[in-house]
């Protein structure tokens, strides 16, 4: 969701309203949508369940949010580098990982890995 002001989290479309926790502009960078979503990947590596969802129309930039390019990895690939770079720090314990990314488009899921 973009938004021209960054202060007013919340936007409306004719009768209906909706509230965000976070919405970002068109000028924030991977970094900055990273930096607010790594908090739950470390919940999530802590042993809490957590979701990231990417919402909007078709061109909206969700796919380059989530996945991103080489040169600017989005949600999905920097969230497993932290993972893996939490798991190597306690080499004494054993890690079972679990990942899904589901793509819903016209009413149909698409597995994406």
């Amino acid at each position: 969701m973009f938004k021209n002001d960054p202060n007013n989290q919340q936007t409306g479309i004719s009768a209906t309203s909706m509230k965000f926790d976070r919405i970002w502009s068109k000028q924030s960078s991977q970094d900055d949508v990273f930096h607010e979503a790594q908090q739950l990947v470390d919940s999530a590596f802590h042993g809490y369940n957590a979701t990231i969802f990417a919402y909007g129309p078709s061109g909206s930039g969700k796919t380059h949010t989530m996945i991103g390019t080489k040169e600017q990895p989005g949600i999905v690939p920097r969230s497993l580098n932290r993972i893996f770079e939490l798991a190597d720090k306690q080499q004494d314990s054993m890690f079972m990982i679990a990942l899904t990314v589901l793509e819903l488009y016209n009413d149909q899921f698409f597995d994406l890995l």
